[in-house]
């Protein structure tokens, strides 16, 4: 199965990857190319195409292993999901999209004018399960 996982900053895509991941699942997003080894996060805009392919290379290899994937991206855009669209339907799997609505904080600290622009081109998914995820404590 494909997951794709989509929102905006904030929105609680990635602890919701992390929290729906188990050891028969392979978790990948953008952001992972632009975090090194001590797992500190030092995004450079230069390299975002190459994190974005980077990414697309990480599921497709897992879906050719016959893997199950969850993809976490903002895809904000239809446009933006297609490569994964066209990845799902390739290696004949199941598709799940997932829009989380949450508004917490981003870790990433984006830039308001960058969130009003990612608001502003928004576009809705056909079929999408809308979660609005909640905060764990621990």
């Amino acid at each position: 199965m494909l997951t794709i996982i989509r929102g905006l900053p904030g929105s609680g895509k990635s602890t919701l990857a992390k929290f729906l991941c188990n050891k028969k699942e392979c978790h990948y997003e953008a952001d992972m190319y632009h975090t090194d080894k001590n797992g500190i996060y030092k995004f450079e805009p230069l390299n975002i195409v190459a994190s974005h392919k980077w990414c697309r290379e990480q599921v497709e290899k897992a879906l050719k292993n016959k893997l199950d994937v969850i993809v976490s991206n903002t895809f904000t855009t239809i446009h933006e999901m297609e490569p994964y669209i066209d990845l799902w339907i390739k290696y004949d799997t199941k598709l799940r999209v997932i829009c989380c609505v949450g508004q917490f904080k981003s870790i990433h600290n984006v830039p308001d004018e960058v969130f009003k622009k990612f608001k502003n081109r928004w576009e809705p998914y056909p079929g999408e399960y809308m979660l609005k995820p909640i905060r764990v404590k621990k």
